[in-house]
């Protein structure tokens, strides 16, 4: 992903068990992106974890599904927080953006963000 609007890199040095990769702010913290990756546990609905992993990431709220890239997601949208969470193989992506216009911070970031794709373990 690259550096959008006037968002500054942060949380960059996490590493397992956390589930954040990094975070982009603006100087006067008015928005943000964070970008986690969670695993899949097989066998498990899909739906059910995607909402877990949503609330992992304090994001609350019912998810849609939809599509991204050609891949199976779940998009969600309330108050000032927009997300997008995306099955990739064996794991699930998931950006948050936060702030006043979050749905444009949200499609701007997924503009940016760049992953291989794999086959997803569920349907």
């Amino acid at each position: 992903m690259r550096k959008i609007r006037d968002l500054e890199f942060y949380d960059t040095n996490k590493v397992f068990p956390e589930n954040i990769l990094f975070s982009m702010r603006s100087k006067d913290s008015e928005e943000s992106v964070k970008v986690y990756q969670y695993s899949i546990t097989p066998g498990l609905d899909l739906t059910t974890e995607i909402s877990a992993c949503l609330k992992d990431a304090s994001v609350d709220g019912a998810p849609v599904e939809t599509s991204y890239n050609e891949s199976r997601s779940f998009k969600l949208s309330k108050g000032n927080k927009s997300a997008m969470a995306i099955v990739n193989g064996s794991d699930i992506y998931i950006i948050v953006a936060q702030g006043k216009n979050s749905e444009s911070l949200l499609e701007e970031s997924l503009k940016s963000f760049r992953y291989k794709e794999y086959p997803s373990i569920n349907s």
